[in-house]
């Protein structure tokens, strides 16, 4: 089984995704959002954040995430970044490992 420890929206945050996830905010409508994305996205790409910094900057881009998802709805926040996937620099390992997964021919 491959699964987050959190809600979707938050384990779907991380820095490899911020671009696709700012489009679809701006596409839902929350444009002051898709810019704070933005600027995390930009922020986290320097090296000079030391990792508390990182981290708390990660955290709240997690929560602004969950809550434009919330306001427009989870559904459909979904459809419009799923739109925009192929922006995404990275993606969660757990999503990594169940998309593995399924196209492995060898059981573990």
């Amino acid at each position: 089984m491959f699964q987050c420890q959190t809600t979707f929206e938050r384990a779907l945050t991380i820095p490899g995704t911020l671009p696709v996830l700012a489009i679809a905010a701006e596409e839902c409508g929350a444009p002051r959002s898709a810019t704070r994305l933005r600027r995390g996205y930009q922020a986290l790409s320097n090296d000079e954040l030391d990792e508390n910094a990182r981290r708390q900057l990660l955290g709240d881009l997690r929560t602004t995430v969950l809550n434009i998802a919330k306001r427009f709805g989870k559904a459909r926040f979904a459809q419009i970044a799923s739109k925009h996937a192929h922006l995404a620099e990275e993606i969660p390992s757990y999503i990594r490992d169940a998309v593995n997964w399924l196209i492995t021919d060898e059981p573990d």
